[in-house]
Parts: C-alpha cells; structure tokens; sequence
C-alpha cells in the first residue's frame, strides 16, 4: 500500500510540474506575441503622427486632438516592446526567478518536450 502511495505521491508531483512548464510556456507565446505586436504598432503610429504633420489641409488644432492622446500610446507601445523582450517569461528556476536562456519546445503528439541548452 505505501509503495502504491508513493508512486501515486510522485505521479501527482509530476504533473504538477508538467502543468506548470505547461503554463509557463503558454504565458511565453502570449508575451512574445503581444511583443510583436507592440513592436509593428508602435512605429506604425509613429510615422501615422509624423506624416500628418506634413498633411497642409490638417488643422493646428486637429493635429493637437490626435497628438495629445496618440503620443502616450506611442510612448506605451515602446516600453511594452523593451519589457515583453527583456523578460519573455518562460519557466521559473527552482530559485524562483525566470531563465534567460532561450527554450526550445515542441509538443508533438500531446507530449511535451522541453530541452533547455546547456551554458558552457
């Protein structure tokens, strides 16, 4: 009965930290997608705002109602950018803290396959 218990003890340990790595990865894509976007975005909006400063039929005044709220969302994207690449998330060390080595995945078949690199 305890050897069952125990298997049944680590079995349950294992999954956990499968459906741990599980959410860590999805919260990697999920980061690394937004960051993408922020990084198209920002720019984007950018040069929007910079070209219409070279619009002549576009009013001062029409030019401060687009500018005043578009300068902080272009200011926003780019530290949303530099943040999400900075700390792509990913799976935590057992320290607690997350890793800056790439990690590669592939889930093939419903199984999970992580490798991690080894720094030399």
């Amino acid at each position: 009965m305890t050897i069952t218990t125990g298997l049944n003890e680590q079995l349950l340990i294992i999954t956990h930290q499968i459906r741990e790595l599980e959410h860590a990865i999805t919260v990697a894509r999920n980061r690394r997608k937004w960051s993408h976007l922020s990084l198209a975005f920002g720019p984007l909006l950018a040069l929007l705002l910079y070209a219409m400063l070279w619009i002549p039929r576009i009013s001062t005044t029409t030019i401060w109602a687009a500018y005043i709220p578009a300068v902080p969302i272009v200011i926003a994207f780019c530290i949303a950018a530099y943040v999400l690449k900075r700390y792509p998330g990913g799976p935590r060390l057992p320290d607690g803290t997350y890793s800056d080595r790439k990690l590669r995945v592939s889930l093939n078949s419903n199984v999970l396959a992580c490798e991690m690199p080894v720094s030399s």
